[in-house]
């Protein structure tokens, strides 16, 4: 644990990580010790059926954020002005990413130490979306934010040395240092595989997020070429997905992923955007399963790229693969890898060497 006053500044209840971001976050979370840390986190109303926002409590301000982006920036300069007693009683203010660069900035005029963590480059998230307001959002205002919060930062620290080389390239002078984006390993159960050949594979993903529908659009392509074979698609947003074929499963958001991965033979990411490492390709080795995945979905942990079990394909050459695969019984290689370079414990040897920097 270590020695020192943080406040982290969040989107998402750290208290229900679902997904990459939070799950990012509620790793560096069990970093700090729990009476030397304060959370700032903003939510917005869930969709459908979610569970209602849950009210603060003494670690964490709860602050419902606008769906309107006008307005969340106005709330966002006005509550790091009201809270800017709790960075004055903070060593460290981390912001988790650059659309909370007003804390960071209050935080350097307080005199505070100011990380950001650069969850991937918002220009970088949207190269393979279409669309103005993915270029005015996301090219424009999203990449002016990330060298705006690059500059004000004391210290970048990134998910990946690939994306500290991002950091670099947003502004030379950036000072950056890798923290891994860890994952629990010890509370993944280990499977298995049951077949010697794929009859099912499964995609884990919150579709809300267009990184990953646009995946999840790849993964149908690849579906009507291999009718026989069966797809769960699991995670929050199915309705999104329009006239998906019969062998297309949409399971919708789940309690527990573990006995949807025991079910499939095999992990199918057929990413083709987004930045940053991918969470959904640690948790498939961590259960044991193979992954097939593209070379966006390998950035961050090429070094994976040997072991058996992961296979590194253009998305015309998926089904093929597919198709001429054969399987193993037990996949150990592929969890000792998470455990030995992703896991939790990592995460924080390198926050706290990042820590003891600035």
């Amino acid at each position: 644990m270590l020695d020192v006053r943080v406040l982290i500044v969040t989107y998402g209840d750290v208290r229900d990580p679902k997904g990459g971001y939070l799950i990012r976050v509620s790793n560096l979370i069990k970093c700090i010790k729990e009476e030397d840390l304060k959370v700032i986190q903003f939510i917005t109303e869930g969709r459908g059926k979610e569970k209602p926002i849950k009210k603060s409590d003494e670690n964490i301000v709860t602050i419902r954020a606008s769906k309107n982006y006008f307005f969340l920036g106005l709330s966002l300069l006005f509550n790091a002005i009201k809270f800017s007693y709790l960075i004055k009683r903070s060593d460290v203010v981390i912001f988790e990413g650059s659309l909370f660069l007003p804390f960071g900035l209050m935080g350097r005029l307080l005199g505070k130490k100011v990380i950001h963590d650069f969850h991937g480059s918002i220009v970088e998230v949207s190269r393979g979306l279409r669309g103005v307001k993915n270029f005015v959002l996301r090219k424009m205002i999203g990449g002016t934010l990330d060298k705006l919060a690059v500059i004000i930062a004391n210290l970048t620290i990134a998910v990946s040395d690939r994306d500290a080389e991002l950091v670099k390239r947003i502004w030379k002078r950036a000072k950056v240092m890798t923290v891994v984006h860890g994952i629990d390993v010890d509370r993944i159960p280990f499977f298995e595989v049951k077949r010697d050949k794929i009859e099912k594979l499964i995609f884990a993903g919150n579709l809300y997020a267009v990184n990953n529908l646009a995946t999840v659009e790849n993964l149908i392509e690849v579906a009507k070429d291999l009718p026989c074979l069966e797809f769960l698609i699991v995670g929050d947003g199915k309705e999104l997905v329009k006239g998906p074929p019969p062998n297309v499963k949409l399971m919708g958001k789940v309690d527990s992923l573990d006995p949807y991965y025991e079910e499939a033979d095999a992990c199918i990411i057929p990413i083709t955007s987004g930045t940053g490492v991918k969470t959904k390709v640690l948790e498939c080795m961590a259960y044991g399963r193979p992954v097939i995945t593209t070379e966006k979905g390998i950035e961050g942990i090429e070094e994976a790229r040997s072991l058996k079990g992961v296979y590194v394909v253009r998305l015309e050459e998926m089904s093929k693969v597919i198709k001429e695969m054969k399987l193993e019984r037990a996949y150990l290689e592929l969890r000792s890898f998470v455990k030995d370079n992703f896991s939790v414990s990592v995460t924080c040897r390198q926050l706290r060497k990042a820590l003891e920097f600035i």
